[in-house]
């Protein structure tokens, strides 16, 4: 006889959450003597949304593992809040009902409000001024009479709605505050058995590893500038979500963007050949050996031994003629019991229809030939009566043993988590494996739901789309905390020190402003995923902004707002004249000055950029006279927008200085043709 379990409490210490889903890691806290044969430790309290095709068991000691399976535990109460979470929903209901109740007296204080006394009606009884005047007072006084009543009702109405929307927001921020298993109450849980074989050594250790599908994350950053954008802290974070019906508490967490569940198979070059048939390839299906039925004579003798003698089989009931009712109208229920011996029985218990009999049919009919009244909603084809005969045959089919369920020997076979034993008391199918997928608990498929109808956090970026060809791993630095509410939580992963270069960015064409950006080198080993980026300088939140991805070792840039201290003046002088012997070519000479003024207390690099005009057509001629001091070309592919005809200067601009810079291009065409706009061109 085997011993009972031994209850063991597990804690969670390590979680790995994936693009979805995540491994979680148990330890079993042990009870100090075990005994010396075998044992089973039971842990319970796991959450039921855990796949029990994932779950591992791992010893550390001088026992090993015989086996490992769990057990679904469903409370008598599942399903019922906890004593917080129940408190919430109260509340929520009585704050709802004294809302409905204000708007009610609200809406008759204002159908009060709207009655006036009417005259009287033409051609009626004539009656003297004085006592119509009143009566139109009396309904006057007797509507603000009911209107002040009314307005006192709302006032304490009105109270009772802020007091029960006072007393929720506590019962939320006291609920928020509590373990989500507590929140959840008494919902269905899982128990692990583990089974380790006899001996005296002891067990140092004892993990379980399993994997749940609701969890999920999102990349985020922070960066600290200090000492005037010189010096960077970047803090690598991220969002997690889990709805797993238990909390996550001091457990060391890694993120990772590979799929928790993914098939790894070796593909298969299948041969061609010409001439004769190959045989099959082999599969893992193996035929049942002869003599299968053999091995449970001593079950079925014992069963049949142990069951108490079956009773005499009742006689079949007489069923009554049946008449149809008035109309030839079949309710549900009284269309399934006359065709039951028909093919639309289950047709006409399942469909919440009336079946209408014809006008001429109101007489009592045998049961028997209860199929033929049915034959013209489709019992038989084109609606004719079954022959006898045919009723028979079916009738021995019926009767005959059905056939043992044959198996395909395919892939399914190979799923060995899939594959269950049929109840031997089925003789037809017992001692045979069945392919059978497992079907998930409904909590487990509402959880699922839950996280990915999680909102994304503000420019968040999902791994599943920004991973890239390769997949990435990011440990947390220390414990971290997440509670089970479904919610995304910001937490730190790693810092480092960066590198930080500041630069002044000015694109006068466009805009007469100077942008100040700043450039951060990649301090961790680790590429970095597109996700909203937290700016900080000297403590104060600046921007957030959205940061593409950043492989290792490269730099990412990102805008600090407009530099007040550093203006920008853009002036365009344009000189037209005619060539040729008949002028007939137009030049127009475009002079850009571009002067910039810095009220910086340091030297800062500077940018600028310009761009010459750009035409597709070769009647016009777009030539570069001069740029002082020279230019070099900019294609702007470092920005992923490539453009034609730029130029850039990049000097440093010195504290109270002022520099200068002069382009002079022309353009050419011929003379019956104008510029759109004019000529003169900015």
């Amino acid at each position: 006889m085997h011993p009972a379990p031994l209850p063991c409490s597990s804690a969670i210490t390590e979680v790995e959450v994936y693009a979805r889903g995540a491994l979680v890691t148990r330890r079993a806290q042990l009870p100090a003597d075990l005994p010396a044969g075998p044992i089973t430790l039971a842990l319970g309290g796991i959450t039921p949304t855990l796949d029990p095709g994932s779950l591992r068991a791992r010893a550390e000691g001088g026992r090993d593992i015989l086996s490992l399976h769990t057990a679904l535990h469903i409370p008598e109460a599942a399903g019922a809040p906890g004593e917080a979470a129940a408190r919430v929903l109260t509340l929520e209901d009585d704050a709802r009902r004294a809302q409905l109740r204000l708007q009610e007296v609200r809406h008759a204080a204002d159908l009060l409000r709207s009655l006036q006394p009417a005259p009287p009606r033409p051609g009626g009884r004539r009656r003297p001024v004085g006592r119509a005047v009143q009566s139109a007072r009396a309904a006057c006084a007797l509507i603000d009479h009911h209107v002040a009543r009314l307005d006192a009702r709302a006032r304490t109405s009105q109270r009772e709605v802020e007091d029960l929307q006072r007393e929720l927001e506590d019962a939320r921020r006291h609920a928020a505050q509590r373990p989500q298993a507590e929140l959840a109450g008494d919902h269905p849980t899982r128990t692990v058995l583990v089974t380790l074989d006899a001996g005296d050594a002891p067990l140092d250790a004892l993990e379980i590893t399993y994997a749940v599908g609701a969890a999920r994350w999102w990349p985020a950053y922070t960066a600290r500038l200090n000492d005037g954008a010189s010096r960077a802290e970047l803090t690598l974070e991220a969002f997690v979500a889990q709805a797993t019906l238990e909390d996550w508490s001091h457990v060391r967490l890694a993120l990772s963007t590979a799929d928790l569940h993914r098939e790894l198979q070796l593909p298969e070059l299948h041969s061609l050949r010409l001439g004769r048939a190959q045989p099959p390839r082999p599969t893992g299906f193996r035929a049942p050996p002869q003599g299968l039925d053999a091995l449970f004579e001593g079950y079925d003798r014992a069963t049949r031994d142990a069951a108490p003698p079956e009773p005499p089989a009742p006689p079949p009931p007489q069923r009554p003629p049946y008449a149809a009712p008035e109309g030839g109208v079949l309710k549900k229920r009284e269309a399934a019991s006359v065709a039951s011996d028909s093919a639309l029985a289950d047709e006409a218990e399942e469909q919440d229809v009336y079946l209408s009999m014809p006008a001429a049919a109101p007489q009592a009919m045998p049961a028997r030939k209860s199929a033929s009244l049915f034959s013209g909603f489709g019992g038989a084809a084109g609606g004719a009566p079954i022959a006898r005969g045919e009723s028979r045959k079916r009738a021995d089919k019926a009767d005959a043993p059905s056939p043992p369920p044959s198996h395909d020997p395919g892939d399914a076979w190979l799923r060995f988590d899939d594959l269950i034993l049929e109840d031997p008391r089925e003789s037809a199918a017992r001692g045979r494996l069945t392919a059978r997928p497992p079907l998930p608990l409904p909590i487990t498929q509402a959880r699922r739901q839950l996280i990915e109808e999680t909102p994304t956090p503000h420019l968040g970026k999902d791994p599943l789309q920004t991973r890239g060809e390769f997949d990435h791993r990011f440990l947390a630095s220390a414990t971290v905390d997440l509670p089970g509410d479904a919610l995304p939580r910001r937490i730190d992963l790693q810092r480092a020190d960066a590198s930080a270069t500041t630069r002044l960015r000015a694109v006068p064409v466009h805009e007469a402003a100077v942008w100040r950006e700043v450039t951060l080198n990649n301090p961790f080993p680790s590429p970095l995923l597109a996700g909203p980026v937290d700016v900080f300088i000297g403590g104060a939140l600046l921007m957030t902004s959205s940061l593409s991805a950043v492989g290792p070792g490269g730099a990412m840039t990102f805008g600090l707002g407009v530099e007040e201290r550093v203006r920008v003046h853009r002036d365009v002088r344009a000189q037209e004249s005619t060539r040729g012997v008949f002028g007939g070519t137009t030049a127009v000479e475009h002079t850009v000055t571009v002067e910039i003024t810095s009220n910086l207390p340091a030297p800062v690099p500077l940018d600028l950029l310009e761009r010459l005009p750009v035409y597709g057509n070769s009647d016009i001629e777009i030539k570069l006279l001069r740029a002082t001091p020279e230019a070099t070309p900019y294609d702007q592919a470092d920005r992923g927008a490539p453009l034609e005809g730029g130029l850039a200067w990049t000097f440093t601009l010195e504290p109270g200085a002022q520099r200068k810079i002069e382009l002079r291009y022309e353009l050419a065409f011929s003379s019956k043709y104008e510029l759109h706009g004019g000529n003169r061109r900015a």
